[in-house]
């Protein structure tokens, strides 16, 4: 249905197809709360977001997953958005653990979210899509503020 907005067949993190739209999110580490979300055609390349999450800060450092490999990405994000990625893969001596453990709670967040989305997004339009995502996050940052359970 949503064809004329962009929904493109795509492969997630495990290999399977699916069709439709990938959302990415930026994710504070110390809060889990979410700082910013893009959603995509599920086509695009995980380094697409990347680039465009990046231009949302003011620099940092970006725990990732294999997605957002390639020393292009790297270099691009160091030099054009002040950021450093870091992904468990990228050193397996001291310091790897912690960078396990960070990666294990940023997944947490997302199962947190994906448990929000999964089969429970209808709509007719893009737009409708993106505002009930959108709402989604904003009820998942007020239950991480403990405003809302």
């Amino acid at each position: 249905m949503l064809d004329e907005d962009g929904a493109k067949f795509g492969v997630d993190a495990s290999g399977d197809w699916f069709y439709g739209f990938k959302i990415h999110a930026l994710i504070h580490q110390p809060t889990q709360v979410v700082i910013t979300a893009m959603l995509l055609p599920g086509n695009r390349r995980d380094q697409i977001a990347a680039r465009g999450l990046a231009r949302s800060t003011g620099g940092g450092v970006l725990l990732a997953d294999e997605g957002y490999r390639g020393e292009e990405l790297f270099d691009w994000l160091y030099d054009q958005a002040q950021t450093l990625r870091v992904m468990p893969s990228d050193d397996s001596g001291e310091g790897h653990s912690a960078i396990s453990r960070a990666r294990q709670q940023a997944e947490s967040s997302f199962s947190g979210l994906w448990r929000r989305f999964s089969n429970r997004v209808y709509a007719r339009s893009w737009h409708g899509l993106w505002t009930s995502l959108l709402l989604k996050v904003l009820h998942f940052n007020l239950d991480r503020a403990d405003i809302v359970s």
